[in-house]
Formats: structure tokens, C-alpha cells, sequence
């Protein structure tokens, strides 16, 4: 964590001269970014300089302050950068009736911002709260977050800053936000913003302290009634053609309304021929699919939780049911964050532009073999009969798996009899 009051515990260089000990006049929360009011006194230069939180960690950025001239990006990051300058040029004086939660006071503070554009920034930034909550004890910790998101929230903290914006403002200068942050930094003796890593270590928090369901057990693991859960995504179809796929994403840009229907159609058709296909392989189970779309197009077998606008009570039921689903398969991104945490396995369909983010929505923890029989991605080319065949056997080759891959049975003197080995019983 950085502290920010009274004073800045890192050093900013200017960028223009190179001085290393510029002049801080304050930190500020305009919306994503807390910013450093900068003034150099050996070049003039008055310049903003994001502070290393989230994933400012990895693209420094440093702004100049004057509009006349043009901005200067020192270090670009460039899906950061523009919506910045933007934001710095033109803030936003509209009031946010930001909600202010309190639940005990400590005389110093850390600050963690969870404003985001994309929902799977704002889950993984919140993640990082166990860690201050379970070790910073003498503090409080202060979580700022979206309102939709208060649902995930943990027990421990001090208060919460509940910001009913949708996610796609927060990229925003908001004057509201940044006049609450320089009152309230004020009233600690020491205050300090948190890291907000990106991507924190799944080792560092336990998930049921978020969602509030029990993840499910593997060691209870049963494959004679096996349940399964599709997450479907809209924006992000499950095409098998790189050029379908980023057809829909420029469709979809564009609203061009005839195609993006055909578009979707061609999913629902395949998402559907997944089910009948995989139903013939695992008769006895219960097939699921949840997502942001309308009810409508899969085979009746199916349990069809899909709704047009989530709520707090559809995200914990969601959550319930993936806890419960023996395996969860869905397309690259956020929408596996919460699934992947909570089910017993996940298959993963990876389209060929997503691998650079490979890992990122991926928040099971475990180790050895049976963590990588568990979790699995296919590329997004694989045909439907593959994918299908892939489910099938994390389900049903499970228990051969078990006795001749994990420790438990691979314990030498254990078994004195061979035939109670081949006979074990592991339901």
C-alpha cells in the first residue's frame, strides 16, 4: 500500500527534466485513478501523475496539466491512456449520491478503489480486501465500489462508498468524488490507498468470504448424477471462425441489428447442439445455462436462468448454482471469474485473440494433477463434438483419474491388498 496523507510515501520524477523530487500538492480520486497534483520546480512542468494502483502497477502514465499544449504520454498503456486525457480535458460536475456505509472507525484508513469499466477489474480489485482485513487490523479499510457490486462486499471493512454509476462512466473525471476523497483523507491521522492488484494471488483470499456460498467439494466428488452449468455470453459469442467473431464484435460496435441477430442465432444453435450432444454422454445429468440474453432457443432438458439485466438476488442464486455444478463452460473473460472460484472443474473455450489473457479469469485454487484435470481450455476452433467429448470425460473418467494420478492413492504401504486398491470405493 501507498500512503497518501499527510504525506506521499513515493517519490515522482518529472519526466520532461528528469528532477526526482517534484513538489505534490495533493492526491486525487477522480473516478479510476488516484492522481498526484505535480509541480516541478526546477522545469516549471505542472503535471498529473497516476498513482501505481491496479493497473497503473504496469503502464506508468504521467500527463500534462495544461490543455493548450498537447498532452504528453510518458509511458503509454493505451486502453488507460485515452479515456484519461479525455476525463482530464472535460470532469464531470453531475451528482453521484454517492451512498457512504459505516461500520466501526480506526484513526488511520487504506483506501481501496474498485471503480472500473469492466466488471472482472472491479471483482479482482475487491479481491484484495482479505489481505488488509486479515492483516492490517489497526486500520480500516475503506472499499469504494460500484452499487451493483455491494452484494460481494466482504464482513471487516470500515465503510463502503457505494457509486451508482454504470461501469462504463467510471472512466469519468467526477468533481463529487474527488471533493468526498479530499474531506474524508483528512480525518485519519495516517492514510493510504491500496495496491488494488489487478490480478491477485487466488491463495490470498478465500471466495466464499465474497460470494457467501460454500465452493463446491471435490472431495465429495459424485459423477453418477453430474450437474453442469453453460455461462452464455452475448457480446462475446462462441463462434469457431476469427473472422465471425470479430465480424460480431464490429456488428455489434456498429448495432447493425440484422446481423447481430443472425450472429446469435448461429450461438444459440451451437450452444444448443452442445447440449444434445453432451446430453447422449451424461443422460443422468442436470444441464444448466445462466447469462445476460433472453430466455429461449436451447433444448427443454435445459434449466434456462439466462435474464436481459442481473440483479443482487439473480447473482447470489448464480453463484448457488455454480457451487453446485460439477463442471461450468463457458467463453474466455469476467463472465468465469465467479464460476471457475466456486464449481468443481471449468472447460474454458479460448478464442485465438484472447490467449495473451490466458489465466486472467481464473480463480480456483488448488495444486497438482488434479487442479489441471479440473481446469481446462480448448481453443474456441475445437469443433463441437471435441468439446463435447471433453466435458464427457472430466466427468466420467474422473474416478479412473483419481486412483492412478492423485497422491491419496499413490501412497506407498497404504494398500497391503492390491484388490482393495482396485475396489476402492470412491463415492
Amino acid at each position: 500500500m501507498l500512503q497518501v496523507f499527510p504525506s506521499l510515501s513515493i517519490s515522482i520524477s518529472c519526466r520532461d527534466c528528469e528532477n526526482e523530487k517534484v513538489d505534490v500538492a495533493e492526491i486525487k480520486l477522480i473516478g479510476i485513478h488516484f492522481l498526484a497534483d505535480c509541480h516541478c520546480p526546477r522545469c516549471g512542468l505542472d503535471f498529473y501523475h497516476a498513482l501505481p494502483v491496479g493497473h497503473t502497477l504496469l503502464h506508468p502514465i504521467s500527463v500534462k496539466k495544461n490543455v493548450r499544449q498537447k498532452f504528453s504520454l510518458m509511458k503509454p498503456g493505451g486502453w488507460l491512456i485515452s479515456p484519461l486525457l479525455k476525463a482530464i480535458e472535460k470532469p464531470n460536475s453531475e451528482d453521484l449520491g454517492i451512498e457512504i456505509k459505516d461500520y466501526f472507525k480506526r484513526d488511520e484508513a487504506i483506501f481501496l478503489n474498485c471503480l472500473d469499466y469492466l466488471y472482472g477489474h472491479v471483482v479482482l480489485k475487491l479481491l484484495n480486501a482479505t489481505h488488509y482485513i486479515n492483516h492490517c487490523n489497526d486500520k480500516g479499510l475503506i472499499v469504494i465500489i460500484p452499487k451493483k457490486f455491494e452484494w460481494l462486499v466482504p464482513e471487516g471493512v470500515a465503510q463502503v462508498w457505494l457509486v451508482d454509476l454504470p461501469l462504463s462512466k467510471t472512466q469519468q473525471w467526477f468533481k463529487e468524488l474527488e471533493t468526498l476523497f479530499a474531506e474524508e483523507v483528512k480525518k485519519y491521522r495516517n492514510a493510504f490507498v491500496s495496491l488494488a492488484y489487478s490480478h491477485p494471488d487466488p491463495d490470498t483470499f478465500d471466495i466464499e468470504d465474497f460470494a457467501r456460498v460454500p465452493r463446491f467439494d471435490r472431495n465429495g466428488l459424485k459423477t453418477n448424477k453430474p450437474v453442469l452449468t453453460f455461462i452464455y455470453r452475448e457480446d462475446r459469442p462462441w463462434l469457431s471462425s476469427w473472422a465471425l467473431r470479430r465480424l460480431a464484435v464490429y456488428s455489434q460496435y456498429l448495432k447493425i441489428t440484422p446481423l447481430n441477430k443472425i450472429l446469435s442465432l448461429l450461438q444459440k444453435y451451437k450452444v444448443a447442439r452442445f447440449f444434445r450432444l453432451l446430453k447422449k454422454k451424461l443422460p443422468n445429468a442436470t444441464f444448466n445455462i445462466v447469462g445476460l440474453e433472453k430466455k429461449g432457443g436451447m433444448p427443454s432438458f435445459v434449466h434456462d436462468l439466462r435474464v436481459g439485466k442481473t440483479y443482487a438476488e439473480l447473482e447470489r442464486i448464480w453463484c448457488e448454482l455454480y457451487a453446485s455444478s460439477h463442471l461450468v463452460i463457458g467463453i474466455h473473460g469476467s463472465n468465469m471469474l465467479l464460476p471457475t472460484a466456486l464449481a468443481g472443474g471449468f472447460l474454458e473455450i479460448m478464442p485465438s485473440e484472447r490467449i495473451a489473457n490466458f489465466m486472467q479469469d481464473v480463480l480456483r485454487i488448488g495444486g497438482g494433477r488434479d487442479s489441471h484435470f479440473h481446469g481446462r481450455f480448448i481453443p474456441a476452433s475445437t469443433s463441437v463434438k471435441e468439446v463435447v467429448l471433453t466435458a464427457a470425460l472430466m466427468i466420467n473418467k474422473y474416478d479412473s483419474f483419481k486412483r492412478t494420478m492423485t497422491a491419496e492413492y499413490l501412497q506407498h504401504g497404504v494398500f497391503s491388498d492390491v484388490g482393495k486398491w482396485r475396489d476402492a470405493n470412491l463415492y
